[in-house]
């Protein structure tokens, strides 16, 4: 081949791309985790109640709504809830004791609203994601969201797929995202919310903030609690609390791992 060729003169083509010599490329500023804020704005704070029997099925529950102020959480709203079907007579008892129940939260005349679950998914659940972005927090979280789920189904990576909304024929809502909750073992899970219909009319685009204080309080202490053995723990008074001693203690455990 060489030889064939040897002696013979050929033109040769190139194809350059011609770059500016002074002109710096602009590199894209990176987002860091650290620059996101370390608290949300908003909370919701719950936690349930539920039978003794096989499925544990929701009897009732406890909220507070909460806006960050300075270094704190100022109370906005607290109330209670009850299953959907609970029985006349254990509506009865719950209403004795919204009637005796004194709110934190100052207002005339006082209030201390009481939701159906139905009413505190439509009214609470959904306004303070969507709305606020609210981090949703409590002891066990798992647990409770699974009391207020309608139904679930396995999720395409082995999650629980939580149904939290329902039309009266009992079709699901897909208005309303569904919760992923992906067991990582007894004491930790990923959870997080399916990403919406609109994404762009929820805040922070329907990315969904939640705490399970028992896995924080595992990870800090690397022992197992119950509410009332972490508020002994950390020194926190259970019954002044009340449905806000969850977050109460995620602050409390905040600081903690500050300090070590």
């Amino acid at each position: 081949m060489f030889q064939e060729y040897h002696g013979r003169v050929h033109d040769i083509f190139l194809r350059a791309h011609a770059v500016v010599a002074d002109k710096k490329k602009k590199r894209k500023r990176r987002t860091h985790v650290g620059d996101d804020p370390k608290w949300s704005e908003s909370a919701l704070v719950f936690d349930t109640e539920s039978r003794i029997t096989a499925d544990q099925s929701l009897t009732f529950g406890v909220y507070r709504t909460c806006k960050l102020a300075g270094d704190g959480y100022k109370v906005t709203e607290e109330g209670i809830f009850h299953a959907d079907d609970l029985p006349a007579k254990e509506r009865k008892a719950l209403a004795t004791h919204i009637s005796t129940a004194v709110s934190d939260v100052k207002a005339f005349p006082p209030r201390f609203p009481a939701y159906s679950r139905s009413q505190f998914i439509k009214r609470v659940f959904w306004p303070a994601i969507k709305r606020d972005g609210a981090l949703v927090c409590g002891l066990n979280i798992p647990f409770d969201l699974a009391r207020l789920a309608l139904d679930w189904t396995r999720g395409d990576k082995g999650e629980w797929s939580l149904t939290m909304s329902q039309y009266p024929d009992g079709n699901e809502n897909q208005n309303r995202p569904r919760i992923l909750i992906t067991p990582i073992d007894s004491k930790k899970a990923f959870i997080a919310l399916a990403k919406p219909w609109k994404p762009e009319e929820w805040k922070d685009g329907g990315e969904g903030h939640f705490l399970d204080l028992r896995t924080l309080a595992w990870a800090l202490f690397n022992k197992s609690f119950s509410l009332k053995t972490l508020c002994e723990e950390l020194k926190s008074r259970l019954t002044i609390y009340g449905a806000a001693a969850p977050f109460f203690i995620s602050k409390k455990c905040s600081g903690t791992a500050r300090l070590r």
